[in-house]
């Protein structure tokens, strides 16, 4: 059986399709949760330097500096990726 090499875009795909799967229990508090670089790339499967250009080029939301931490708002990134998922 032939194998095809998994992409970007299928990856999204996938996420959107996870995290859509059902509501949170903690839907009021979603909207001000914050996830790490991290947590990011987990959702995202690019490199911190992609995530950084990708920022700078104004293609993902800008990150919230806490300290020396970056955070970006989880509903901001589900949006992004929703976005990306319907090829916008």
């Amino acid at each position: 059986m032939i194998r095809r090499k998994q992409t970007f875009s299928d990856h999204i795909y996938w996420t959107v399709a996870v995290i859509e799967c059902g509501p949170s229990k903690n839907d009021e508090l979603d909207e001000y949760r914050l996830i790490t670089r991290k947590e990011l790339q987990r959702l995202m499967p690019v490199s911190g330097m992609t995530l950084w250009r990708m920022e700078r080029n104004g293609i993902l939301p800008k990150h919230i500096l806490i300290g020396r931490k970056a955070f970006w708002r989880h509903a901001d990134i589900l949006e992004f990726l929703h976005r990306i998922a319907k090829g916008g």
